[in-house]
């Protein structure tokens, strides 16, 4: 007899034992030979429906870089561009304050060390 047995504690905390000469893998693929059933199936299509969303969002998100890097304008019309140019400024502002910022620290230390020595 091939034997799998899955507990659950009240905690949460599993404990499992599958006979040595199986795996769980095997147990289940006969088991669902057996009924008549795909356990996957249903878990397979929702991980296919996922992974498109996924790789649609990544063809996005290249594109946009590509945008960024000024590359595939053609693509975009007038208020695309425009909103690209936009954002360009507003990216191109954060570094600058950010630089700023990072310049005025260096200076307020140096004129620390300065004051101590």
């Amino acid at each position: 007899a091939k034997i799998s047995i899955l507990m659950f504690s009240s905690t949460g905390k599993l404990h499992d034992f599958i006979s040595p000469s199986t795996s769980a893998k095997q147990l289940i693929d006969q088991y669902q030979k057996t009924v008549g059933v795909d356990l996957w199936s249903s878990q397979y299509e929702r991980m296919q429906e996922h992974l498109k969303k996924l790789k649609d969002v990544n063809r996005c998100l290249r594109t946009e870089i590509r945008q960024r890097m000024g590359d595939c304008l053609n693509e975009l019309c007038y208020e695309q561009l425009v909103g690209l140019e936009q954002d360009m400024d507003g990216s191109l502002q954060r570094i600058r304050d950010r630089k700023f910022k990072v310049l005025g620290n260096q200076i307020e230390t140096h004129r620390k060390k300065l004051r101590n020595v």
